[in-house]
């Protein structure tokens, strides 16, 4: 275990607080310039690397939305926990359903480093927030450099004019923007093109802290934007409230970081809140069902009233289960298959149809898809599996996806309404989730009661379920889902 110690200046006179961050952010960046100039962070190895989406891992039902924050000192409490190595607790966060990890950079004031995060970035595969008071393009740059994800822009400190600046410079770069605002008076900041809006329960002039700024302003955020509350969630039922309020995500870093042990105060908490199913589930009990191949308007709608997990449509024209264009609405969750479509095609047709995860069924490459998923959608990446399939093919493609599906191997693309041998999972060994395909029918329960992997959190059921092409046996899969759900 490594420990970190650096002594806390006396504090601050609160009502200075930002001010003074900002006025030495300014010195800091004078010499930061000269030591580092631009073409040397454009040097770094991760300059050029594709990120993670926030936006998408906010959105994954599979996590919690919690925003989980490594922090070791602050202005307003001194030393908060220097006993634990960022690896260690950022490892933790993410093993037990964080959605994202924050990683204060700021040295002065916070005890952060930004190498800190170039460090644990290879060891995550969630989206690392770089949380700093961005002042300077330069900072866009060098978050980029170290193998940040996202950047915080806060209100308070930011013209209007220089947060669509920076936004536009952050997408550039393939970052997204968590813009933090904490006032209605900052509403007229807001630039449409920020992919998060954070309300900061801490007032950054006073650092005291309310979770009323949150309960007062949800309502007055942009409708379309994914709302995250941050600071004072001191425990599980405080995040209840905020996601009934409509907030999707939650960043929390001193709840857990003032306990004696970080990595279990999140574990706990976690375990706390209500209906949380485990990330990673063991047994058909636990999986979410995701029913494809629908096209009837009317069947959908049956369909809808069973509280599926996911529907599925097929925009392959060679498939005899082609979705033409439904303009689809309703509250399941719309999976979109594709099959070799280009990427603008792609984003068009489910930006159209309302889709919420990409289904890729062709030989799409990891690129395509962290774009896709960069746009702020769920993606999912499908491989064919026989006996002579080899699990190193998904490795390139871990941190571009959010599951992979794996389904038999034909000669065709899409489904055959064949079973392969579930016993060649037990050879992947890798971190993504993954959804169960292929040959799925009422006659498979005694196999799904009995397969176990821990990494397995879906089916997918198609064929084994029509009365022909496209229209289901709407009893049928009840059935079949009572009888999963009683296993």
């Amino acid at each position: 275990m490594i420990v970190f110690k650096h002594l806390l200046k006396p504090p601050i006179n609160n009502m200075q607080i930002l001010d003074i961050i900002v006025h030495h952010k300014r010195e800091e960046l004078l010499s930061l310039k000269k030591d580092k100039p631009l073409s040397g962070l454009q040097a770094s190895p991760y300059y050029n690397r594709v990120c993670l989406s926030l936006k998408s891992s906010i959105q994954d039902p599979l996590k919690t939305g919690i925003i989980a924050e490594y922090k070791r000192k602050s202005p307003s409490e001194g030393i908060i926990n220097d006993q634990y190595s960022i690896e260690e607790v950022v490892k933790a966060y993410e093993a037990n359903g964080a959605s994202a990890c924050s990683i204060l950079t700021d040295h002065e004031f916070f005890g952060g480093k930004s190498e800190w995060i170039a460090s644990v970035r290879p060891l995550l595969n969630i989206p690392i927030l770089r949380k700093e008071f961005i002042i300077d393009a330069y900072q866009i740059h060098e978050a980029k450099a170290i193998g940040a994800d996202a950047i915080l822009l806060i209100c308070e400190c930011l013209t209007k004019a220089e947060i669509s600046q920076f936004t536009n410079l952050a997408h550039d770069l393939g970052l997204e923007v968590l813009l933090e605002l904490h006032s209605e008076d900052q509403l007229d900041k807001v630039d449409p093109s920020v992919d998060l809006i954070g309300v900061n329960n801490r007032n950054l002039s006073t650092f005291t802290v309310s979770l009323q700024f949150s309960r007062n302003l949800v309502d007055l955020l942009p409708n379309q934007c994914i709302k995250i509350s941050e600071s004072g969630i001191r425990k599980p039922s405080d995040l209840t409230e905020l996601r009934s309020l409509g907030y999707h995500g939650f960043l929390i870093g001193t709840q857990f970081m003032k306990t004696t042990n970080p990595m279990q105060a999140f574990s706990q908490f976690v375990e706390q809140l209500p209906n949380r199913s485990k990330s990673k589930a063991k047994t058909i009990k636990d999986v979410k069902i995701k029913v494809c191949g629908m096209k009837d308007e009317g069947n959908i709608a049956a369909l809808e009233a069973l509280n599926v997990d996911f529907i599925g449509h097929i925009f392959y024209d060679k498939s005899p289960r082609f979705a033409d264009a439904l303009y689809l609405k309703g509250s399941v969750p719309k999976v979109g298959v594709f099959v070799n479509e280009m990427y603008h095609e792609i984003k068009a047709r489910a930006v159209q149809e309302n889709i919420s995860v990409i289904q890729l069924h062709g030989s799409e490459s990891p690129i395509i898809c962290a774009e896709l998923r960069n746009d702020g959608f769920q993606v999912w990446k499908v491989f064919g599996i026989d006996e002579a399939f080899n699990f190193e093919a998904t490795k390139p493609y871990e941190n571009t996806v959010d599951a992979f599906l794996f389904d038999t191997k034909t000669n065709q693309y899409g489904g055959s309404g064949r079973r392969f041998k579930w016993s060649k999972l037990h050879e992947y060994l890798g971190d993504t989730p993954f959804y169960l395909s292929g040959g799925i029918g009422p006659q498979s329960i005694i196999d799904l009661k009995v397969f176990k992997h821990p990494q397995w959190v879906g089916i997918d059921i198609n064929s084994q379920f029509e009365s022909s092409p496209g229209v289901k046996d709407i009893q049928l899969i009840k059935t079949f889902i009572t009888a999963c759900k009683e296993a």
